[in-house]
């Protein structure tokens, strides 16, 4: 193989792997516009408007850093963004879905969902951290008895700063491969519901249970795979296109 099919061969393998890393990000865009498709029980759930309707806590409104130059709210440490739901109905499914990002701080707590007031125990969820826009989500089903107001949170516990992208509220909707007959999960792992209680001045303590999350740390694995591809791919370029100088002096 000469020199100029090994330099196109590199330069297509660090395109390749930039193109992948892209689908990563476009798959977390692809989920929201899905969700935004549907009919959520919230309103002004993506935070467009600068009125913040049943939005509650500390929360500053960040214009144009949410997903696709959206708007998000930066959440304070030790504090959540939450929304109050005056009308939640009984012995009913739902699913909560929310957009986030955390900047974490070393030994700092996941965020996490929490939902009071739906009938049952209060629900703590820990989501997990990572620092690019995921999506997480969790499904319940109402109980006989639910409160006036029912509030749904997204605590940043000790993250540092989470900004939030968008929250939801739907009606539960079954995947595909499961009946439709079967409920969502209404009770915490034993292993989460021992969860010590999170409190804060401005809500009380919650109790555990589990989150679905997409991402992790993949992303930014991805991105550290694409950096280090393409810097080699620079350095044997530099690389073949000395040793052509040389040949030609030699030649000369």
């Amino acid at each position: 193989m000469n020199k100029k099919k090994t330099i196109v061969l590199i330069m297509a393998l660090a395109v390749l792997l930039t193109i992948l890393t892209l689908n990563v990000f476009a798959a977390v865009e692809d989920e929201l516009a899905a969700d935004k498709s549907k009919t959520s029980l919230f309103v002004n759930g993506d935070f467009s408007g600068e009125d913040m309707g049943n939005f509650r806590g500390a929360i500053t409104l960040k214009e144009g850093e949410g997903i696709n130059g959206s708007n998000a709210v930066e959440v304070e440490q030790g504090s959540a963004v939450y929304y109050i739901m005056t009308d939640l109905q009984p012995n009913t499914a739902y699913t909560f879905v929310a957009y986030f990002k955390t900047f974490v701080m070393d030994g700092g707590d996941p965020p996490c969902i929490v939902i009071k007031g739906w009938g049952g125990d209060d629900i703590y969820a820990p989501a997990t951290k990572d620092e690019a826009y995921t999506r997480a989500e969790y499904s319940f089903m109402t109980g006989d008895e639910v409160k006036s107001e029912a509030e749904f949170h997204i605590w940043n516990v000790t993250a540092g700063k989470i900004m939030v992208d968008s929250m939801y509220l739907y009606l539960y909707e079954p995947p595909a491969t499961e009946a439709p007959t079967d409920p969502p999960p209404t009770e915490a792992p034993a292993a989460v519901q021992d969860t010590p209680a999170v409190e804060s001045a401005d809500t009380n303590a919650a109790h555990g249970s589990e989150s679905e999350e997409s991402g992790d740390n993949t992303i930014i694995i991805i991105i550290i795979v694409v950096i280090a591809v393409v810097l080699l791919a620079v350095i044997i370029i530099v690389v073949l296109m000395g040793k052509g100088k040389k040949g030609k002096k030699g030649e000369e």
